[in-house]
């Protein structure tokens, strides 16, 4: 079913625009009042042996990126291309806003302006908006508009609302108890997530999933996403020297953040380490160049990726062998590197770039030739409606 894109690219617009600017009458008194409704969750004794502290920084150590990482692998590895560059696509513009947010904002975390909050878990950039409540809101609308959008509803239906604003409100409150965020940056980073998914799934879904599966990528289409793509990255890279060049970090953010965090080096902390996560955003700018890569090197083929649980971990390690030297390359360069451009360039850039453009380029083709896939077709898109029959345990066609 086709949306009608123009009214609700509009109110889309409108909304974000009331977003912006209603953040601008809550951000101080919600600030303010963050200090005592922290005071009072913490309590006068050490948080940090409680059971509810352990389970609460548990759940922030899953909302900082690898669930979002593993849903998008599930997507990639089970349905269409199309709907997993949907999937990646969201995940890198979300990226971008909480980088062009945090540095462009400058917000301190709690912690760091009041020295009677305890923390856990140390975040070390600036807190404006929360990252964790943008994604864990965002990608938890998203899902679930993706699988339940137009959906009657069912028991299913209402375990998945559930769900979702369990999921966000307790990775916000875990925020909060932890003292590495205020409640107006929750509500701003919530706020944000949201209205990302419901734009995503009410104005770009369709035109998105159709243009991928579509196959009919062209110059002018890689062009336009070049564009896009550096217009991301300029934002980030802008913002950063604003901040540089203007703000003057205070002395007591800094001491409360040495006094209550593991001493880190300068790049991975506050606004540098913003810039270097900028490196990221990219990935679905290569991922759309691996699209079009495929287009010109493997013609003729076609994949059906719902095959058997067997074949489905399998692909999942060829595509971890095809990141691994990429991820190497993160987890060796140290944050300690002298310059912050190097830093972005061998730390995020390079290696969301590479693992992408090898990811989208050469795993349907590494499927094909290792008989993980079912073959079907003459082109190398994936009609979501082919999946009818049961397939666990069905032999694949040669």
């Amino acid at each position: 079913m086709q949306h009608n894109y123009n009214y609700p690219q509009h109110s889309g617009d409108k909304s974000q625009t009331i977003i912006r600017h209603a953040e601008l009458f809550y951000r101080a008194p919600l600030y303010s009042y963050t200090h005592s409704f922290i005071l009072t969750l913490q309590g006068p004794e050490p948080i940090q042996t409680r059971l509810l502290t352990k389970a609460l920084h548990l759940l922030s150590i899953l909302g900082e990126g690898a669930i979002y990482f593993a849903v998008f692998l599930l997507i990639y590895n089970w349905y269409s291309r199309g709907r997993a560059f949907y999937y990646l696509l969201f995940v890198s513009t979300l990226l971008t806003i909480q980088n062009v947010g945090k540095i462009g904002y400058h917000e301190p975390r709690p912690y760091m302006v009041f020295s009677d909050i305890q923390t856990v878990g140390c975040s070390y950039e600036y807190g404006q908006p929360s990252g964790h409540s943008l994604f864990s809101a965002g990608f938890a609308v998203f899902i679930f508009l993706d699988f339940f959008g137009g959906a009657k509803v069912s028991i299913a239906y209402v375990c998945g609302l559930i769900g979702s604003c369990a999921f966000f409100l307790c990775m916000g409150f875990a925020r909060i108890y932890q003292g590495v965020h205020s409640i107006d940056q929750v509500l701003y980073g919530w706020q944000m997530g949201i209205w990302g998914a419901l734009y995503f799934h009410f104005c770009l879904k369709d035109a998105i999933i159709s243009h991928i599966d579509s196959g009919e990528l062209t110059a002018k289409s890689a062009l336009l996403a070049t564009a896009i793509f550096a217009l991301a990255i300029a934002s980030q890279i802008a913002a950063y020297f604003y901040v540089d060049y203007n703000f003057q970090i205070p002395t007591l953010w800094i001491e409360n953040l040495e006094l209550k965090c593991s001493p880190q080096p300068l790049y991975k902390t506050f606004h540098y380490k913003s810039l270097i996560q900028a490196g990221m955003t990219p990935a679905a700018y290569t991922a759309y160049l691996g699209f079009i890569w495929k287009q010109k090197l493997f013609q003729g083929q076609s994949v059906n990726l719902q095959t058997d649980i067997g074949r489905y971990f399998l692909r999942i390690i060829v595509i971890g062998s095809l990141c691994l030297p990429f991820g190497l390359l993160y987890v060796l360069v140290p944050w300690s590197l002298g310059s912050i451009w190097l830093l972005l360039l061998l730390k995020t850039l390079l290696p969301c770039l590479g693992s992408m453009l090898l990811v989208f380029t050469f795993s349907d083709y590494l499927f094909i030739k290792l008989n993980l896939v079912r073959k079907r077709g003459k082109n190398l898109t994936v009609q979501e409606g082919d999946y009818d029959e049961p397939l666990l345990g069905e032999k694949i066609d040669d």
